[in-house]
């Protein structure tokens, strides 16, 4: 499937006429040198990086796996000391690597026959997606045509790649935008807010009363203080006489 499609976009991008309107044609440029060096460097490490790892069934030493068998015959002797059977099986482990690795330097190791078959299945169905793209896109693209006529449910579904995006913004994107508009409408707006702006109202709802007592009036000030002692007065003169 990926070289299908790899393949497709190769002969649809690179081959045959332009399907790009006049008006975008005249646009179109070169990328500048800070994108096309990088892409150069990448292109020919893939061209040349595979050649490092090839494997023994290929008459290949396999750096790579090398490389990487430090890390692991070291995370062997750190689980080494968890149990003893543990033990033992690493060390079973540790003796056959070190055989593969005489057998694999010397020559003489055995491959496994199922590695060949694998490896040719795997190259034969990359040769079957190239081919069937060469075909349907070069060669033959009113067969393409009629499958799209014939099997319109089939292509759409192919054509909106399996509709998993729709499907990752329906669980994730849209039930994210949900839960963040829920909580915005409840804590944010009704806590949050609604307790600030009640501190708010709180405090000017008792400036204003506060206000009024303080009018800059002397007069009210003095019938403020005559009332004020008066309560005093009461309060004490109802004391004595009631308890």
């Amino acid at each position: 499937m990926t070289s299908f499609y790899m393949f497709r976009a190769v002969f649809m991008t690179f081959f045959g006429e332009s399907r790009a309107p006049e008006a975008v044609r005249k646009h179109i440029h070169e990328s500048p040198k800070i994108m096309t060096v990088p892409l150069m460097i990448l292109a020919a490490l893939s061209i040349v990086g595979g050649w490092i790892g090839i494997p023994h069934a290929l008459g290949g030493v396999n750096r790579f796996h090398q490389f990487l068998s430090t890390a692991i015959r070291v995370s062997h002797e750190t689980a080494e000391h968890a149990a003893t059977k543990a033990h033992v099986l690493l060390a079973s482990n540790q003796a056959a690597t070190e055989i593969a690795k005489h057998g694999l330097l010397s020559g003489h190791s055995s491959v496994d026959p199922a590695e060949y078959v694998l490896m040719f299945a795997s190259v034969a169905i990359a040769l079957v997606g190239l081919a069937s793209a060469y075909f349907l896109y070069m060669r033959r693209p009113s067969v393409l045509e009629r499958f799209v006529t014939h099997w319109q449910r089939l292509y759409r579904i192919v054509f909106n790649k399996y509709y998993v995006d729709e499907i990752y913004e329906f669980l994730f994107v849209d039930s994210t935008k949900a839960l963040g508009k829920g909580l915005w409408k409840s804590a944010d707006t009704v806590v949050i807010d609604g307790g600030v702006n009640g501190v708010a109202y709180v405090a000017g709802t008792l400036s204003n009363l506060a206000r009024r007592i303080q009018n800059g009036l002397v007069q009210s000030y003095a019938l403020s203080m005559v009332v004020g002692g008066a309560v005093v007065v009461g309060y004490y003169v109802i004391r004595a006489i009631f308890f």
